[in-house]
């Protein structure tokens, strides 16, 4: 008699029904492949669009005609121990002269010298609080210093230092004080504003006891010697005085920003009568020019690199890369190329195209700076058409400005194709969902079938035993 088999346990059960179900879900698996190509796909348009924002950025910077990066200027000084200076766009070319007579200097005061272990101070006034006032540029500032019965001198004018700095604290027009050690014993009170020039003058006066008075430091109109106190520097010696192209100047700072137009003047040392005057050239900024024309190109290469191999299609294979054969961006990956090579209408017949300025394309359209003098000689020669053939209207940046914006934009080209594969991605999430749960209903039928069929193998396998008993006890 044949001999049933039945299916063993509950684990072949389970591992029948996944082997069939593998099977069926092979519907599954073909949307979750095409969901990822989807995906990737959207990844690439993320990136493309990346690379866009990023060259029509630099371009768009390019194709400024106000305060052009193309028209940056910088300013070469004959003596930069004198003056330096740095220049805005607007700052005409062409060069100044500067004579620096004498340098804004910060109104001082300075105390009498008091022995710094010695009670002078203490002696003359006593204990207890004492106030003054400051007065700078019209605003006032009370300070009060307290003396204690064993304060010496040194941790007096100390204290007065600390009360100083510490009601200037918040104040705008403020001053600094020091307690200076003039000599290992001796010490001296210092206080000084904190800007340059006549108009932050200090004033000092007593309100309440006589310390200013004590320490010699209350009269702005003495001069200080090396042991009485007084000013360091008279009122006539606190502003700067120069001579910009034969015109005499005075101000109150060092740093100079409105005597010519889009220049600001930095003073740093005061010439002898008779020395030359400092030469300051205003020209063209080349390294700040050219780092920008240099990150424009890079991201100009990136974009061009980024679409050729995302257009690619392998003659040999038939091979195509995401966006192989598409040709909207093969049209712009030409259109690229293209808008880089024309001539443009610059005002000159010596700079009318890239190469002009020494900025020529390899044969796969990147470009590079491949003639340094030129582009520098360019730049010096004719400033305006130099940036003319970025800013122009029909200019090189002007013009990718314009290609790019439909691409880029929000709502453009991009966006669509993005916001389009959302969509078929969402489809096949849905598709993919209904599948899995008529899945989950297939596993628990083929489940519930193949036990009910185990149970009838196990019954028949148990007659048939009894059977083969009851029949060898037969024929026995």
């Amino acid at each position: 008699m044949a001999q049933i088999t039945s299916l063993s346990s509950q684990s072949s059960i389970y591992s029948l029904v996944s082997n069939i179900l593998a099977l069926e879900r092979q519907p599954i698996t073909t949307l979750e492949s095409k969901r990822a190509d989807l995906r990737t796909l959207d990844a690439v348009f993320g990136d493309l669009r990346s690379t866009l924002l990023s060259l029509r950025s630099a371009a768009q910077g390019l194709a400024e005609t106000v305060n052009s990066p193309l028209s940056a200027r910088a300013v070469v000084s004959s003596d930069s121990s004198v003056v330096t200076a740095s220049a805005t766009a607007s700052a005409a070319l062409g060069s100044h002269t500067v004579f620096v007579s004498r340098l804004a200097k910060h109104h001082t005061m300075v105390s009498d010298r008091f022995t710094s272990a010695g009670d002078s101070i203490r002696t003359a006034l006593g204990t207890g609080d004492f106030t003054f006032r400051v007065t700078v540029n019209g605003t006032s500032t009370d300070v009060t210093v307290t003396i204690g019965e064993d304060d010496t001198d040194e941790e007096i004018i100390a204290a007065a230092a600390a009360a100083i700095n510490s009601a200037m604290a918040d104040v705008e027009d403020a001053v600094s004080a020091t307690a200076l050690k003039d000599t290992s014993t001796t010490t001296k009170l210092v206080i000084r504003s904190n800007e340059t020039g006549s108009t932050y003058k200090m004033a000092l006066e007593d309100i309440s006891g006589a310390l200013l008075s004590t320490l010699g430091i209350d009269d702005e109109d003495v001069a200080a010697t090396d042991t009485t106190g007084g000013y360091v520097y008279a009122d006539s010696e606190l502003d700067a005085l120069l001579n910009v192209d034969g015109i005499p100047v005075t101000r109150d700072s060092n740093v100079l920003d409105d005597v010519i137009s889009g220049i600001t003047l930095t003073l740093r040392g005061a010439q002898s009568a008779g020395a030359d005057p400092v030469s300051l050239t205003v020209r063209p900024d080349q390294e700040s020019i050219r780092s920008v024309v240099e990150d424009f190109i890079e991201k100009f290469n990136d974009a061009l690199k980024y679409l050729r191999n995302k257009t690619a299609v392998d003659a040999t294979t038939g091979t195509r890369q995401a966006l192989g054969g598409q040709y909207l961006y093969l049209n712009l990956l030409a259109s690229l190329r293209t808008a880089v090579v024309g001539a443009v209408s610059t005002g000159s017949e010596d700079i009318k195209m890239l190469a002009d300025i020494g900025i020529t394309a390899a044969a796969d359209g990147s470009l590079s700076i491949t003639d340094a003098d030129a582009f520098a000689a360019a730049l010096e020669s004719d400033p305006a058409a130099f940036s003319a053939l970025f800013n122009a209207d029909g200019g090189i940046a002007k013009g990718l400005d314009a290609l790019l914006q439909p691409f880029v934009s929000t709502g453009g080209y991009l966006d669509a194709e993005r916001s389009n594969l959302d969509r078929r991605v969402a489809t096949i999430d849905e598709r993919i969902q209904r599948l899995e749960q008529r899945m989950d209903i297939r596993e628990r039928e083929l489940i519930e079938q193949y036990s009910k069929l185990q149970e009838a193998l196990a019954l028949l396998s148990s007659q048939q035993n009894y059977l083969g008993v009851y029949l060898g006890l037969y024929t026995s």
